[in-house]
């Protein structure tokens, strides 16, 4: 099954999404910020990222 990681500092957006793409089949985990979403991504890659291009932790 196709994992797919959401990053976005908003809870509603990450649980939404992650409802909507769970119904239709796919695995999901969420984290709220860019320092959390590295370490995620240093024990498992997923198949799919979806990515809040402005998280406050990460510099521009």
């Amino acid at each position: 099954m196709d994992q797919i990681l959401i990053i976005d500092d908003s809870p509603t957006v990450c649980a939404q999404l992650g409802r909507w793409l769970e119904d239709m089949g796919y695995q999901t985990s969420s984290v709220p910020t860019g320092s959390e979403a590295l370490e995620s991504l240093r024990h498992e890659l997923p198949d799919l990222i979806i990515l809040d291009l402005e998280l406050p932790d990460i510099a521009e």
